[in-house]
């Protein structure tokens, strides 16, 4: 998609050329893991991650950041309560 890869550590969330010289860091990503490009039309790209950031709410959700890592959404799936979901559909946590 951008000949880059992303990946994640204790740190955060990093973006690097596919030859592995000079990762950036996202600021503001600490405790975001598991990136992946997200698909969207080739003029905007984006990355959900799963974030387990204390301040995030749920705890913990997946988030839409840019590749400045700007927060664009957050909660993309949140399983509906027991009151909203019905009987034949179970929702299992990871």
């Amino acid at each position: 998609m951008t000949g880059q890869v992303v990946f994640s550590n204790g740190k955060g969330v990093w973006l690097v050329g596919v030859d592995g010289a000079n990762p950036t860091l996202f600021g503001g990503t600490s405790g975001m893991i598991y990136p992946t490009w997200f698909p969207i039309p080739p003029l905007y790209q984006a990355l959900a991650v799963y974030n387990e950031q204390p301040s995030t709410s749920p705890l913990p959700n997946t988030n839409e950041i840019d590749v400045d890592g700007n927060l664009i959404a957050t909660a993309l799936l949140v399983p509906p309560s027991s009151q909203e979901c019905p009987a034949s559909i179970q929702w299992i946590p990871l």
